[in-house]
């Protein structure tokens, strides 16, 4: 894959998430991702550039800015009636579905970043 910007990570959040609220979309999603890539570089203590998004962090800053735009949905609320992420439906009034949603992708960006960084430890079972 080529080096993606801040705009193709909300780009791809886009085509995943139905009925993003306007509040959030353009400039306040941009602005969350360059967050978010702020911490992934301080995490990971690299300079990742907001135009150079290589493939190895694409997946992590997907996986947050998920979890941030499902959060800003909880939030604010959408502007429809639906938010859907493949075959899992959000109905607005059922917010807690979108704070699951947001916590699974906060999980799941967490455990790519610390794969990142190899923070895993291995042990050898006794026996």
């Amino acid at each position: 894959m080529a080096d993606w910007n801040l705009g193709s990570v909300g780009s791809i959040v886009h085509q995943r998430l139905d009925d993003i609220p306007t509040s959030f979309s353009g400039a306040p999603m941009w602005q969350a991702t360059a967050e978010r890539l702020s911490y992934v570089n301080q995490y990971l203590g690299t300079s990742i550039g907001s135009t150079a998004i290589s493939d190895k962090y694409q997946g992590t800053m997907v996986a947050y800015t998920m979890a941030d735009t499902l959060m800003i949905i909880e939030t604010q609320g959408s502007d429809a009636t639906d938010v859907k992420i493949g075959e899992f439906t959000i109905k607005k009034g059922q917010g807690s579905s979108a704070v699951t949603a947001s916590d699974k992708w906060e999980t799941k960006a967490e455990e790519m970043l610390a794969e990142l960084k190899g923070d895993y430890n291995y042990y050898k079972a006794q026996g």
